[in-house]
């Protein structure tokens, strides 16, 4: 082989050589390489393992603290098969407000279920799990043994892949307290505390609800009772709750089951009666029922050892002849029982369209004195007092309203407004200052030893008349006895114990104190003992009839010779006659006021017929003064 060819074969074997080197360093490296991303798979697999292991662990955990957690609930908390509706878990929950054994397995039993699920809720529940939904239901476990139960079951589908339920999640909560709590409210929000009545809201709702659904002729009926508040103020609140409870049980006893008997406050009540449609128009047939629910109240009732007769006041409408709706028909009752008591209480008025003029008058009546107030047309006139020598010991002011149209108006005309409405208030507070300032004027001129008497009314008495005194007497210098303040019977006996500690208070300022009209409210003797009085005014009811008819003599004869025992000072209201005034003389009577005397007058008329100061000497008569 020539030198040539041999050195072409050397450098090809070389090439091949260094190619086939390349060659199997790649490989090595193609391997090194696999081995190393294989080391680098299993690592991360282990990774993956140990972090797999731990999220099972967690889940694990997590899975024990939710089953603890349920298991510690106390809503009841199931799951059932979405395939056939078995118990697949209960807790213990769950088991307390079922009765069902939570290692049930299967479907529960009919029986079983019927003892928990009402017809109602298990029709809505098995609705829900055959359409897949969420339900929700309140259902009444009467068989519980501790009594029956309200239970909120809340029902829950858990779907699988593909749509369907494979599951139901079911919670039971006990809401037998909330649910009594909201009815409770409920009731009390529609019905009377005292006497357990529907209320005036739940009349009227009754009523709207009975005319909305043609139930037929109705007739509905204000009733109240007839000088309530005499017992009140005379016995006691206490007393007066349970006259109240007593009259509403006879008053549904005589309204009958079909019908709604409601308190509207106070002494006052309200009955929806339906009608047949054959009595409609039968006013008299109508009349008699209504009279014989009136009757069926009216009575004694015993309270507490008191037998107490009760008359009520009755009035009533009709539908449809006086009003389409609850508030209507019962305020056209309210006026037509006004009306009866307007016609001599105790008895029954069916309701009349001209009734409406009188309440509306009655409405302007309380604008007009609101701007009387404003306008200042309120003045006083003064009705002067005798004592048994014909001397000048007193005089008492009396308010008269110069209306702008009517003229002058006396207290009959528009005190009964004035209490209703609450301006008996302004309006007292008012003439106990003028009757002071007048009897400052009295004083300037020689006259500072009569008294001046000023009518005290019970919500003055009971809201500010200490104060207001007090404020009077600091301000005006007023001597003891200048001030005597009248107070009515009722007045003392609603509260004895707060009147007497007002009365002392009152009496130690200087002011003496006379219990008005005595004698006609529920006189309770034993207060004449204990509260700081001087004087009884005998009621002019009594006075008008000595002579003439022998119970007011022995009424009267009574009165002086206890107020004489008592060391307290008596002055008859009313005399109008000469034989009047001479037989109380006779019976030791102290002090005299009436028309036979002097009838009231304006002040400075009054000032003219007292004349000069009696230190001067000039002291007329009662019969010149009259």
């Amino acid at each position: 082989m020539n030198p040539a060819t041999l050195h072409a074969a050397w450098w090809t074997f070389a090439v091949a050589l260094a190619l086939g080197i390349l060659v199997v360093a790649g490989a090595w490296g193609a391997v090194v390489g696999l081995l190393a991303r294989a080391a680098r798979r299993e690592s991360r697999m282990h990774r993956e393992i140990a972090a797999d292991v731990a999220d099972r662990e967690r889940a694990e955990a997590d899975l024990r603290l939710l089953r603890r957690a349920v298991e510690a609930s106390e809503e009841g908390m199931f799951i059932l098969d979405g395939a056939d509706g078995g118990l697949v878990y209960g807790n213990a929950a769950f088991s307390s407000l079922t009765g069902v054994d939570p290692g049930h397995a299967g479907p529960i039993e009919p029986a079983a279920l019927e003892d928990i699920v009402d017809p109602r809720a298990r029709r809505i529940l098995v609705e829900a799990v055959e359409r897949a939904q969420d339900a929700r239901v309140e259902l009444e476990h009467r068989r519980d043994p501790g009594g029956p139960r309200c239970l909120e079951v809340r029902l829950t589908p858990v779907l699988d892949a593909a749509g369907a339920a494979s599951h139901f999640v079911g919670i039971i909560t006990d809401v037998t307290l909330r649910k009594r709590a909201a009815e409770q409210m409920a009731f009390r929000a529609s019905h009377d505390a005292l006497t357990g009545l529907a209320n005036r809201d739940r009349l009227i709702e009754e009523i709207d609800l009975a005319v909305t659904a043609d139930a037929g002729p109705l007739v509905i009926c204000h009733l109240d009772l007839d000088r309530f508040q005499l017992v009140n103020d005379s016995l006691g609140h206490g007393v007066g709750d349970e006259l109240l409870v007593s009259v509403a049980r006879r008053l549904k006893a005589a309204a009958g089951a079909d019908a709604c008997v409601a308190r509207l406050g106070g002494d006052e009540f309200g009955v929806l009666m339906p009608l047949a449609p054959a009595t409609a128009e039968q006013s008299a047939i109508v009349q008699t029922r209504v009279e014989a629910l009136r009757a069926g109240v009216a009575g004694t009732i015993e309270v507490r050892g008191a037998a107490l007769h009760v008359t009520p006041s009755l009035g009533y409408s009709r539908h449809p002849a006086d009003g389409s709706d609850g508030t209507t028909l019962l305020r056209a009752a309210s006026q037509a029982g006004a009306q009866a008591k307007r016609l001599g209480r105790n008895r029954s008025v069916g309701y009349r369209r001209q009734f409406d003029s009188h309440a509306g008058n009655r409405l302007r009546l309380v604008q007009e004195l609101h701007r009387a107030l404003e306008r200042e047309e309120f003045e006083l006139v003064f009705q002067l007092q005798f004592d048994a020598d014909d001397r000048p010991c007193g005089t008492e002011a009396l308010v008269r309203w110069r209306h702008p149209r009517r003229g002058l108006l006396g207290p009959a005309e528009f005190i009964d407004a004035c209490e209703d409405s609450g301006l008996v208030l302004p309006l007292g507070r008012w003439v106990l200052r003028e009757a002071v300032r007048h009897w400052r004027r009295l004083d300037e001129r020689g006259w500072g030893a009569l008294r001046m008497g000023v009518n005290i009314s019970a919500l003055q008495f009971q809201e500010s008349l200490v104060e207001d005194v007090g404020q009077l007497v600091a301000e005006l210098g007023l001597p003891r006895g200048a001030l005597e303040l009248e107070l009515t019977e009722s007045v003392l006996l609603a509260n004895p114990v707060d009147a007497g500690r007002a009365m002392g208070a009152l009496n130690a300022m200087g002011a003496s104190l006379a219990i008005d009209d005595f004698g006609t409210g529920y006189s309770s003797l034993a207060y004449l003992m204990h509260l700081p009085l001087q004087r009884l005014k005998l009621d002019q009811t009594f006075v008008r009839d000595v002579g003439r008819n022998p119970d007011s003599e022995a009424i009267c004869s009574a009165i002086l010779r206890m107020a004489q025992g008592l060391g307290l000072g008596v002055i008859a209201e009313g005399v109008e006659a000469w034989h009047q005034l001479d037989w109380l003389r006779q019976r030791g009577c102290d002090e005299f006021q009436g028309y036979l005397l002097a009838r009231p007058a304006a002040f400075d008329a009054v000032l003219e017929r007292l004349g000069a100061s009696p230190g001067r000497g000039v002291v007329g008569s009662a019969a010149r003064l009259a």
